[in-house]
């Protein structure tokens, strides 16, 4: 399992509107948005969603058409947790060509999701959201809840704080990604909090 080195902090970033569009493509469902449930229908006629600039967190499944003998099956992946960063752009998010069912179970080892904006590849991270047991009726927002509160590395609350990220595979050392992490925090916090924390290295 790729593992995420993000920081879990309680230091509140400030509210920001919807400035990106995200496109998603056929067969793609949207769990939750920033440790929120959505509502949106894998049968739903709107693939846009949008988000807040910074970073955004997704939890997303893909339902691949299985071809079965003469006929075809849904079969969907399982629910893989993004976390990326975005100022003011159009993305899309597509999975690549999945049409029988080691295709699919590669996806699920390799959650090589497509996300980009009108020219490069978006930098993101990607991991399985663990569930266990029967899958139908699931509540995503208590699992993400509880997965953002592990003692996992691959956790973040991205409703109350905004961190960068990394491209998928980078190797970054786990001070690396503090000092990373603590300018984020530094330059999104309030003016209040910079001379609390000033205070609090001096």
């Amino acid at each position: 399992m790729k593992k995420l080195a993000l920081l879990v902090t309680l230091i509140s970033a400030p509210h920001v509107m919807a400035d990106n569009q995200l496109i998603l493509g056929e067969g793609i469902k949207v769990h939750a948005i920033n440790g929120s449930e959505s509502v949106s229908s894998f049968f739903s006629n709107d693939r846009s969603l949008n988000l807040p600039d910074g970073n955004n967190q997704l939890l997303v499944s893909y339902t691949a058409e299985i071809k079965n003998g003469s006929d075809y099956e849904l079969e969907q992946s399982h629910p893989s947790v993004l976390l990326f960063s975005s100022e003011k752009q159009t993305l899309t998010l597509k999975t690549p060509e999945i049409k029988n069912t080691r295709q699919l179970e590669h996806f699920n080892r390799e959650l090589n999701w497509q996300l980009k904006n009108d020219k490069n590849p978006i930098q993101f991270k990607a991991e399985l959201l663990p569930l266990k047991g029967f899958r139908l009726g699931i509540d995503f927002e208590r699992e993400l809840t509880d997965f953002n509160r592990s003692n996992s590395n691959a956790t973040q609350q991205v409703s109350v704080i905004e961190t960068p990220t990394v491209l998928k595979g980078d190797k970054v050392t786990d001070e690396q990604m503090k000092l990373i992490l603590l300018k984020s925090l530094y330059q999104q916090a309030s003016s209040e909090t910079q001379e609390a924390f000033k205070n609090f290295i001096q």
